[in-house]
């Protein structure tokens, strides 16, 4: 059986799949060259800062004063723990490495101490050292290897899950050709089998094949977990100005804990959490509004309001308020229109009003198709003179509120 040492541990293959080591990243010589790219594997750029290749060049930048490190240490070598480039710019990429590195500056040596005692028992953390100027450490999460449009999501879920479990806020420079820069430890931590976290990628449109090689930008809307931080933002301050902000997670719990439980994604329901708290978090900073906490003690407080909400009486009623009819023997299969007739008809006899509110995705959820595809099928039904919509303020991707024209 295996022993676990501070510099290396490992765990069954069955466990966790095939190592990241063999995985290629793009190293360079010199920041100023951004084209003068080599590939390495990862396990070959973490053994030689074990194994002291760049130990000279690390030790000098340590050893400067302050104010001369920074011009010393943009000298070093450096590594895309992301992926592999021809250039090293976003629009470059060639491969996704399925690794983020996530820079914890300026930690005192307690500090430092913790966090690499943390990383020995994360699954998730590839490889945690010191950094080059011996004042931060740098962590090599592993995720999901994605496109460039989609590494924002993975960095951000990085991000979440390193503010969540190491309590320390990370760098936030998420761009997918972020160069990191070599550093020596003797005692880097590496664990060769680490898994991905899990994370929900989003579809996103892809490269467009053109001479220019843009990204094509996606019409889509925002995602949701986006637009529901947004839309829960506090609008009441105390008296010495700063946010009410108690109620306010509580009701953007519930509304994610119902979103959460009708996509039947609970398995990563902290990453989103996460990442609509961060949301929330910058939002509300961006509005101008004045916080008390930190968005580490928000996450949290925003956590436990969602798991709560789950383990409340009315929630499973909520969230299965439209799907329910699905279980009616009466209910029209192969018929989108047919099926959300008789599902509205049915809440309205039951409810004893013609009005309602619903929404095209749990529209879609009726019937098992996109919320693009129900948006039509409602706008024909409100077409057709079955429904009528009433216009009001709310974004088109709320739920909007309809009247039956008639209940036979």
């Amino acid at each position: 059986m295996k022993t676990e040492s501070a510099a290396f541990k490992a765990r069954s293959m069955t466990e966790t799949g095939q190592s990241f080591l063999a995985t290629k990243v793009s190293f360079g010589m010199n920041l100023k060259q951004p084209d003068q790219l080599e590939n390495r594997t990862a396990g070959d750029v973490l053994n030689g800062i074990r194994d002291g290749e760049w130990r000279g060049l690390v030790e000098r930048v340590r050893t400067l004063p302050l104010n001369e490190q920074d011009t010393a240490k943009a000298e070093l070598p450096l590594v895309t723990w992301s992926g592999t480039f021809s250039y090293r710019d976003s629009r470059s990429l060639i491969a996704h490495s399925g690794l983020v590195g996530i820079d914890l500056d300026d930690l005192d040596s307690d500090c430092t101490r913790r966090v690499m005692h943390t990383a020995l028992d994360d699954p998730h953390c590839a490889a945690a050292f010191r950094s080059a100027r011996g004042a931060g450490v740098r962590l090599v999460v592993r995720v999901p290897p994605a496109s460039a449009p989609q590494h924002g999501f993975v960095f951000d879920a990085a991000a979440s899950h390193v503010r969540c479990h190491y309590k320390v806020e990370p760098d936030l420079h998420r761009d997918v050709c972020r160069a990191s820069f070599v550093s020596y430890d003797g005692q880097i931590l590496i664990n060769a089998l680490a898994v991905p976290l899990p994370v929900l990628l989003p579809e996103m449109r892809r490269w467009n094949n053109t001479a220019s090689n843009r990204c094509v930008k996606s019409s889509s809307p925002l995602e949701w977990w986006v637009w529901l931080a947004r839309d829960g933002l506090p609008h009441e301050s105390k008296q010495d100005g700063t946010a009410f902000t108690h109620l306010v997670l509580i009701d953007l719990g519930k509304r994610l804990a119902l979103r959460i439980e009708r996509e039947c994604i609970w398995r990563a329901a902290d990453n989103f959490v996460e990442l609509a708290a961060h949301e929330w978090f910058q939002e509300s900073r961006r509005r101008g509004l004045r916080l008390r906490g930190t968005l580490a003690e928000y996450a949290d407080e925003l956590r436990i309001s969602v798991h709560g909400a789950k383990k409340k009486s009315w929630f499973r009623d909520a969230a299965d308020l439209w799907t329910r009819w699905k279980r009616e023997p009466e209910f029209p299969t192969g018929d989108p229109k047919a099926a959300i007739v008789f599902a509205v008809r049915r809440h309205c006899q039951e409810t004893k009003s013609r009005k309602f509110f619903l929404s095209c995705r749990d529209a879609g959820n009726i019937v098992g198709i996109n919320h693009v595809r129900a948006a039509q099928v409602l706008n024909q039904l409100c077409a057709e003179k079955i429904l009528r919509r009433f216009q009001g303020p709310r974004p088109a991707r709320h739920a909007a509120e309809f009247e039956l024209l008639s209940l036979t």
